[in-house]
């Protein structure tokens, strides 16, 4: 197990009811500048509650290509691995409110892609804008409120991996 892995289970080390079920969004590059907006969308298994978490962010992309662009709706397949990992051992749905930073890769050419992608829910946005500084942004991440990851299929034209800070509410 790496450094980064074992800092990551230590602060996550709970595991909520809360799941991402599916997602819908857009997103876009050009250059090293990326852009992501859309609505995850979580259940409760254990109250059966939902919510609709609506984010924007916007940040650093890089990738082969001089431009992307990305589009998935709720009914395109797309689903949470597993239970999303909070540092706390309860966590409401309104706590997923709030500044969030997303990592994400994706991979599609002229066509249907595949994204992954990891929510740090409750990011201080501030540490990512700063830049530059891996230990900054890593301790960041690990100042998060809860965490949790997604893959699914998109269509567009993407090859890359972007770090996107942002809101979601």
């Amino acid at each position: 197990m790496g450094a980064f892995e074992a800092r990551m289970l230590a602060h996550f080390n709970h595991t909520t009811p809360w799941t991402f079920t599916t997602s819908s969004g857009i997103s876009g590059g050009l250059a090293v500048i990326g852009v992501a907006g859309g609505t995850l969308y979580l259940a409760d298994s254990s109250t059966g509650d939902r919510k609709n978490l609506h984010y924007l962010s916007g940040g650093l992309s890089l990738g082969p290509l001089p431009g992307s662009f990305g589009l998935s709706t709720s009914d395109m397949w797309s689903k949470g691995l597993g239970s999303i990992r909070a540092a706390k051992p309860s966590l409401t749905a309104d706590e997923f409110n709030g500044p969030m930073c997303v990592i994400s890769g994706s991979l599609a050419f002229m066509g249907e892609g595949l994204s992954g992608s990891m929510y740090f829910l409750g990011f201080p946005v501030g540490l990512a804008l700063l830049g530059g500084a891996i230990e900054i942004l890593i301790s960041g991440l690990l100042t998060a409120r809860a965490f949790g990851v997604m893959v699914g299929h998109f269509s567009g034209v993407d090859a890359g991996v972007s770090l996107l800070p942002g809101y979601a509410h």
